[in-house]
């Protein structure tokens, strides 16, 4: 099992035989609590230096995404697991060259949580996730 960490997910990626007939484990996708479609920080606020109480919004939010079972066929198949509220807090980015908005982190949660098993399957990372990807922004 391959872990990648992101500022908000933990993506396990997990490559299967195919013969365990997989749950299709996937959940609804809806994305926040309570049906929100963000966090309710202004999506324009960089993620570096957010205050406690802009960044436990952001966490709760991207916490709240489900964990999701993604089939890629030929016996390929990967986990996607969010992280814990805890786990997210300390991931903030810290590093100034770090350009990621709150709006990135909930569009590329919200891509994880989203996009169908063929988008997820094509590339690494959805495309929404470039800047929170970046190497400025993961291990600051």
């Amino acid at each position: 099992m391959k872990q990648i960490l992101l500022g908000i997910l933990t993506v396990a990626v997990v490559g299967c035989s195919g013969d365990d007939g997989g749950s299709g484990g996937g959940s609804g996708a809806d994305g926040g609590s309570g049906g929100s479609d963000s966090s309710g920080v202004d999506p324009s606020t960089k993620a570096v230096g957010l205050s406690s109480a802009d960044a436990m919004k952001l966490c709760e939010y991207t916490s709240s995404k489900p964990n999701r079972h993604v089939e890629c066929g030929d016996g390929q198949s990967f986990d996607l697991e969010t992280k814990t509220l805890a786990a997210c807090l300390s991931s903030i980015p810290t590093n100034p060259a770090c350009t990621a908005t709150v709006g990135d982190y909930e569009g590329c949660a919200n891509a994880f949580a989203t996009d169908s098993d063929a988008v997820l399957c094509s590339a690494l990372f959805p495309p929404e996730c470039e800047t929170v990807v970046s190497s400025a922004c993961v291990g600051s």
